[in-house]
């Protein structure tokens, strides 16, 4: 009989215990807290990096079916969704990620804030999200959203100082507060948001050289890499760290991570731009790993064709088409007509030229710097001197002698507006800074800054920002600061953004 079997009561009491522990057992809802990154996560997170997203994807799957209770898929899954939509700046996946972020987010609070991951995943996806609002233009909930991190990740450091993958997120968030321009302290006074460039680097640096010699963090090792070639590009005055870290790249680690993850061939290319390896950059882009196990990084032509651009190569209008022709975001598009427009100039065709600048306003947006510089310009109307302009190219690539050739040949002609002038004052000290010819650079930024601080145009507010990095190397910080003060207190149209951060990340660096 079945029923005199339930109702004895020392059989219904253990049948309750062993119920009880093969719930526990078998229930994700019921089991303990779990942040695991695992081998399984660790080499799911090395494909995110190297933008092999599908198969990435699979190992989630694989790690979610076999640990149901690990929370770390559900970060990494938003990972994937983060870079897609950072790098392809579509307005779908865009919403997609935002709505799919909430809900992962929702699923890593479920778990217990006793976990040193807990706050760190839940910043970092708040981070991210920040990061690609301002792509799409949503600046306030953004700034909610950094503030969010920062405070997360601040306790968490409190509370668990030996977690070293929370250090590599407040590194970045710590360069870019130390960043902000003077004019927007307030918003770091009415935050209390603190952080400095060179704290920022060196919070960094520290996770990049754990990842080197400890195992358990090895998988830190390409984020770390990533985030300061991109901190040592924007940010870094001194030519000695992004140095250091493109000879790391030239090391047999490097060289193989460039040949098989995109975004470090991005990072070793833009060091070589940098640096005035010219020739190098465009090897090491025109080789990239590409392929359909990749997601697209359409933003590699576009710098393909810059870099092509800049020795002058008839060939370099055929990258910047092609990114015109694939890439579904808005950022460059302006700038990449404005340069097609510009390989024609340079060649004698004025009709072509006219053709692409007349794009210009068609298309695109004006977030990025270049882009509201290529807009400018077509307003303007302004033809750009040939001399000047392949001098402009030229430098930029780092041929410092075909500039000066072009300079001397801009310096013999007639027709010279104050524009021109005023840029061949300001070209002739570029090349020379580049150069090391130190002296005649200073003497020519100073005329620079003399003739046109109250001008519009870019040049002497960006003259100001070299004599500060200039005086700063010379570790003479109080002409430094003078000269950083001197470019922030310029208002130019053209490329105020990008010369602001700069000079502000200076006096971070120097305190003052």
């Amino acid at each position: 009989m079945v029923l005199p079997f339930f109702f004895n009561q020392k059989i219904r009491n253990i049948m309750k215990k062993y119920l009880f522990v093969l719930f526990l057992l078998l229930s994700p809802l019921f089991m303990k807290a779990s942040f695991n990154f695992n081998q399984n996560c660790t080499d799911a997170f090395d494909l995110i990096i190297s933008l092999r997203f599908n198969e990435a994807r699979k190992l989630i799957a694989n790690e979610k079916n076999v640990n149901p209770a690990n929370a770390i898929p559900f970060f990494l899954d938003n990972y994937i969704d983060f870079l897609g939509s950072f790098i392809g700046e579509e307005q779908a996946s865009f919403d997609q990620y935002t709505d799919a972020m909430a809900i992962r987010k929702r699923r890593i609070e479920r778990e217990s804030s006793d976990s040193p991951y807990y706050r760190y995943c839940i910043a970092t996806m708040e981070m991210q999200v920040a990061f690609t609002r301002m792509k799409f233009g949503e600046y306030i909930k953004a700034a909610a959203e950094i503030n969010r991190a920062y405070r997360l990740l601040e306790r968490n450091n409190r509370e668990y100082p030996d977690f070293i993958p929370q250090k590599l997120s407040l590194g970045m968030l710590h360069t870019l507060i130390g960043s902000i321009p003077d004019k927007y302290d307030w918003i770091r006074k009415a935050t209390g948001l603190k952080g400095t460039v060179n704290g920022g680097i060196q919070e960094m640096q520290q996770v990049f050289d754990i990842s080197q010699t400890n195992p358990k963090w090895k998988y830190l090792q390409n984020e770390s890499l990533f985030l300061l070639s991109l901190t040592s590009i924007n940010l870094a005055a001194d030519k000695s760290f992004s140095e250091k870290i493109l000879n790391w790249y030239n090391k047999e680690e490097g060289l193989q991570l460039v040949h098989e993850n995109p975004l470090m061939a991005y990072c070793k290319a833009n060091l070589c731009f940098k640096r005035g390896l010219n020739d190098q950059g465009i090897q090491i882009l025109s080789t990239r790993p590409n392929g359909p196990e990749f997601f697209h990084f359409h933003y590699l032509d576009y710098l393909l064709g810059v870099a092509k651009l800049n020795r002058l190569d008839n060939s370099a209008w055929a990258y910047l088409i092609n990114f015109t022709a694939n890439f579904r975001g808005k950022n460059f598009i302006r700038s990449a007509y404005q340069r097609i427009a510009w390989n024609y100039l340079i060649n004698g065709d004025i009709k072509k030229y006219h053709e692409y600048m007349n794009r210009i306003p068609l298309v695109g947006d004006n977030t990025t710097d270049s882009d509201k510089k290529a807009l400018s310009d077509f307003k303007s109307g302004e033809i750009p001197d040939v001399y000047l302009l392949k001098a402009q190219l030229l430098f930029d690539g780092g041929y410092y002698d075909r500039a000066l050739e072009e300079l001397a040949g801009f310096n013999q002609s007639t027709s010279k507006t104050e524009h021109h002038s005023l840029e061949y004052l300001y070209r002739l000290a570029r090349v020379y800074h580049e150069s090391g010819k130190i002296s005649e650079a200073i003497r020519y930024y100073n005329l620079t800054i003399e003739k046109g601080q109250d001008k519009p145009w870019y040049f002497a507010a960006n003259a100001a920002l070299q004599l500060g990095m200039i005086y700063e190397n010379m570790k003479k910080y109080d002409l430094a600061a003078t000269f950083y003060k001197k470019s922030l207190s310029m208002d130019p149209t053209e490329y105020k953004n990008s010369i602001s951060q700069k000079a502000e990340a200076g006096l971070s660096r120097i305190n003052r």
